[in-house]
């Protein structure tokens, strides 16, 4: 008897295992998918009405898929990684440079909102990490702030 219930349990632990693989995927792809939906966001903010976008330190034109999802404060920083104050609209070549020299985008953030740079570096300091469920929330956030713009 308790060979055939423990048999029968582990087949239907087995399945809901299975379904759960489906159901819930890994931290990362969630991460991934919110990261997606942050870039595009922050395209269509920064497009205009006449379908212009520009990169927000160079003032290049922009092709929207070409336009990149530019961060003051590095993505690694979770506790900043999808902020609207933190990312901006840019080019690949700003984009790629940023990382090294970070100085043009803060002098234009700053122009923009004075103060901004000093407080984005103090949340930079706090520890985050996210979790799956915060992850979906966000995701579900994204996906009716682009129905909205």
């Amino acid at each position: 008897m308790f060979t055939k219930n423990y048999k029968k349990n582990k087949a239907t632990r087995a399945k809901k295992k299975e379904i759960l693989k489906k159901v819930v995927k890994p931290l990362p792809e969630y991460i991934k998918e919110a990261d997606r939906l942050f870039s595009k966001l922050i395209r269509k903010i920064y497009t205009e009405a006449d379908g212009a976008l520009w990169c927000y330190t160079c003032d290049r034109p922009l092709v929207y898929n070409e336009a990149q999802c530019g961060h003051f404060i590095s993505r690694s920083e979770l506790a900043l990684r999808w902020s609207l104050d933190n990312c901006r609209v840019q080019c690949n070549a700003c984009n790629s440079k940023h990382e090294t020299d970070p100085q043009i985008f803060k002098e234009v953030l700053e122009h923009e909102i004075p103060g901004i740079t000093s407080q984005l570096q103090e949340i930079a300091r706090l520890v985050a990490k996210p979790t799956r469920g915060a992850i979906i929330e966000l995701i579900s956030e994204l996906k009716s702030k682009l129905k909205e713009t």
